[in-house]
């Protein structure tokens, strides 16, 4: 069975992961969707309790061009949590970049970036390119 949650509040998030362990329904495979600005250690240890565990991180930047996209959120905060979650757990992790205008010129430096990490493991890589609105598209670009 596949269960598959957006990490939009952690304390119901929290809830819901126990709920699964007190009902005995740690045999799931988890899959999930955050930004990685919180990474509550209860959370943590609630989610090592099921068979697999899928992360997908939404990372609209690099650095600047991070903190502009997904104002009030900081690249370096969720860098060092990315990182944390690469060393302290056996999840498979996914980066999730959506490409729009505003940002394409960060997509490389963000690649580099996660290149020179090393990682114990493989991280995936996701990118998503905005078509709608038509300012924001990629396709502005080649105008």
């Amino acid at each position: 069975m596949l269960a598959v949650a957006s990490l939009w509040c952690p304390r119901l998030f929290l809830k819901l992961l126990q709920q699964f362990r007190l009902a005995d329904r740690t045999d799931i495979d988890l899959c999930f969707n955050t930004n990685l600005t919180l990474m509550p250690k209860p959370i943590l240890s609630e989610l090592g309790q099921f068979k697999q565990v899928y992360v997908g991180v939404s990372v609209d930047g690099y650095s600047d061009s991070y903190d502009l996209i997904r104002f009030p959120g900081r690249w370096e905060r969720v860098s060092k949590n990315l990182d944390c979650l690469m060393s302290e757990t056996n999840f498979d992790v996914g980066v999730h970049f959506t490409a729009s205008a505003l940002n394409l010129d960060g997509l490389f430096d963000l690649i580099d970036h996660l290149n020179q990490k090393t990682y114990s493991r493989r991280l995936l890589f996701n990118i998503y390119l905005v078509e709608e609105p038509e300012e924001q598209s990629f396709k502005v670009l080649n105008e």
